[in-house]
């Protein structure tokens, strides 16, 4: 094997050994996907959402105090997330991720219009053809 071909196949091998062992990130690293800052603020994210509910449980957080403040961070960070450009499929699926709560609420365009702006400039759609992939 030519060296050429050794550095070309790398990425691959990394990127198929995250997937076989279901290792979302590392498979995400080996794309070059990481590096966004999109997917940077998911990760603060993910761990704001482990302590906001790790307070929603705690007993002592009477009146749900530090609670509140953690989800209130949590939804400035989101809105700093949907604000940014999107790089890749990873960072869309990034902001997807945060906002919905991993699927558990609905992302409309009533809600988050600069997410729906993005995507219809990615794929092209004008507000009237929009219209008609609604009806």
């Amino acid at each position: 094997m030519k060296r050429r071909q050794i550095l070309t196949t790398a990425p691959l091998a990394a990127l198929t050994a995250a997937l076989t062992a279901g290792d979302a990130w590392a498979a995400l690293r080996a794309l070059g996907c990481h590096d966004t800052p999109a997917v940077a603020l998911f990760r603060k994210w993910q761990a704001l959402k482990v302590q906001e509910m790790a307070a929603f449980r705690d007993p002592s957080d009477e009146g749900g105090k530090r609670c509140d403040e953690l989800y209130e961070e949590r939804i400035k960070l989101e809105d700093r997330m949907m604000a940014l450009p999107s790089q890749s499929a990873a960072c869309v699926f990034a902001k997807v991720m945060a906002y919905t709560s991993g699927g558990a609420f609905a992302l409309t365009d009533g809600v988050v219009p600069e997410f729906w702006d993005e995507a219809c400039a990615a794929l092209g759609l004008t507000q009237e053809t929009l219209a008609e992939v609604r009806a």
